[in-house]
């Protein structure tokens, strides 16, 4: 690792630190400030060690895939910007219609978007596996420092700092935003899209229509699915909010007129989103879920998995499948599952999180425990 590569990776370092410094005055509760310090250290310390996994024992992985083009790509860029620059912006949005003298993978795909944003990285920085998955693991964490604002200062029936432990130090969330992966990028637009929505609800029209489309734009050019996600979430705070407005902040209450113009809206902008990605529409649901159970059954890198011995593509197949599929993305791998150093975390991290859920129930019941969460 030659000494430019490690100046550049203390550079991003350190100007993730100066951001975070001038974000930290405008926290809801500075209560948390030493584990949101240690949250921005945690990214650090795993963006390093993605380097070392990547090299020395996966051999391989999407980040230096997605390194390998950026670099090549990046090449065209300091011969001559001014004539490939535009071209491989249109690819990085997803244009079929541009030509690249190099290989391309997957145009007018997420995975074409990525090879572009690592492009940008490699050239304005340097082609380094360090370099480029520090800045995105310095972005992704500033995504999720958004997500922990909004929530401390909305939450206030809990500590700030339990608030920032949920948000910002779950392990897993931590360690696979940390690398030059489409997981990183996610994070960073969700980050601006929740704080954007937080800005609406408080009737800020500039810094909404701003953060929502640079949110919206980015999480659908590299995971088009969460976008779905969101509109639903969304549409679920905004009946909260308002029915807390109504009752003065007391409870919720069920307002017909809200309920129906909330669900038209988020049906309207689900309807919206399939036409534009239609791989995830409403009506390929069912569709798009067992094709990627297949997908996980087979997949390469010692993360297979399989929710049942045979699973059907029809919608009472699905449902069928339902609890288990919610019990594999909250819980699994299970300890039982360890096949390397990489499952042992999960499974241990996993093990956690099911205990803790026992342990709710049984102090509280399942009803309160679900009111809890509600």
């Amino acid at each position: 690792m030659s000494p430019v590569t490690i100046i550049q990776a203390i550079l991003v370092v350190a100007l993730g630190a100066v951001s975070l410094l001038l974000r930290e005055r405008s926290l809801a509760s500075r209560g948390a400030s030493s584990l949101v310090w240690l949250a921005f250290l945690a990214h650090v310390a795993s963006a390093v060690v993605q380097v070392l996994l990547l090299q020395y024992f996966y051999g391989g992985g999407d980040a230096l895939f997605y390194l390998q083009r950026g670099a090549e790509w990046a090449r065209l860029l300091s011969y001559d910007p001014s004539l490939y620059l535009v071209d491989i912006l249109g690819v990085t949005l997803q244009r079929e219609d541009v030509f690249l003298p190099v290989a391309v993978t997957g145009y007018g795909t997420s995975t074409a978007t990525m090879q572009g944003i690592a492009t940008l990285m490699c050239w304005l920085a340097s082609p380094s596996l360090l370099v480029v998955g520090m800045i995105a693991s310095v972005l992704a964490f500033h995504g999720q420092l958004s997500i922990f604002k909004v929530a401390a200062s909305r939450i206030k029936r809990t500590s700030p700092r339990l608030v920032a432990a949920a948000v910002l130090l779950v392990p897993s969330a931590v360690f696979w935003t940390s690398a030059l992966v489409k997981e990183a990028g996610a994070t960073a637009f969700l980050g601006a899209l929740v704080s954007a929505f937080d800005h609406f609800l408080r009737a800020r029209p500039i810094r909404s229509v701003v953060g929502l489309s640079v949110g919206a734009l980015g999480l659908g050019l590299v995971k088009p699915y969460v976008l779905f996600a969101f509109v639903i979430a969304a549409a679920a705070w905004w009946y909260w909010e308002q029915s807390l407005k109504r009752s003065g902040g007391k409870r919720i209450e069920v307002r017909p007129g809200a309920l129906v113009l909330g669900f038209v809206a988020c049906s309207a902008l689900l309807v919206a989103l399939g036409q534009l990605f239609p791989r995830y529409a409403l009506d390929r649901v069912i569709e798009e879920a067992a094709r990627l159970q297949a997908v996980g059954a087979t997949t390469g890198g010692g993360s297979t998995y399989a929710l049942a011995a045979n699973t059907s593509a029809s919608a009472v197949g699905q449902l069928v499948l339902a609890p288990l599929a919610f019990f594999t993305a909250l819980y699994r791998p299970i300890l039982i599952e360890v096949h390397n150093a990489p499952a042992l975390v999960a499974a241990l991290e996993n093990a956690a999180f099911l205990a803790m859920t026992l342990l709710a129930i049984r102090r509280h019941g399942i009803r309160e425990t679900l009111g809890r969460i509600t």
